[in-house]
């Protein structure tokens, strides 16, 4: 399995993009106010051939309206790879994956080619007229 160190973030804007820096950049970049997060399982971790997604927000973002703006695209995005509706966000999400270390200890890493592919035609399914 691939560890590309690869994370997706999609903005309030409902832009997606694929940046580096699993798990340090990633959080970062979730919450640029307060630099903390809270994470979800988006799929789950089948076996170590198999990595799960997570899914990250800022911890606090929910009470800060004026600081983070409703991501609608991003609710959708995680509504298409779920299959239903999930959860409501509010600034950044950040995407990763999620997979058994060494010791069999659940640790975040990048995502793979096949997750950053079925992220990719969510958001362009939740964002194409």
């Amino acid at each position: 399995m691939e560890d590309t160190n690869v994370f997706a973030l999609i903005s309030p804007t409902g832009e997606l993009q694929f940046q580096t820096g699993v798990p340090d950049a990633m959080r970062d970049q979730t919450d640029p106010h307060f630099r903390t997060t809270s994470g979800f399982q988006v799929t789950h971790l089948l076996d170590r051939e198999a990595p799960g997604m997570r899914g990250y927000v800022g911890d606090v973002s929910a009470n800060y309206p004026d600081r983070y703006a409703p991501n609608r695209v991003a609710e959708r995005v995680v509504a298409a790879i779920v299959g239903r509706p999930l959860l409501e966000v509010y600034g950044n999400l950040a995407l990763c994956g999620h997979q058994l270390d060494a010791d069999g200890a659940d640790d975040l890493a990048g995502l793979t080619l096949e997750q950053q592919a079925t992220i990719r035609a969510a958001h362009e399914k939740v964002t194409t007229p």
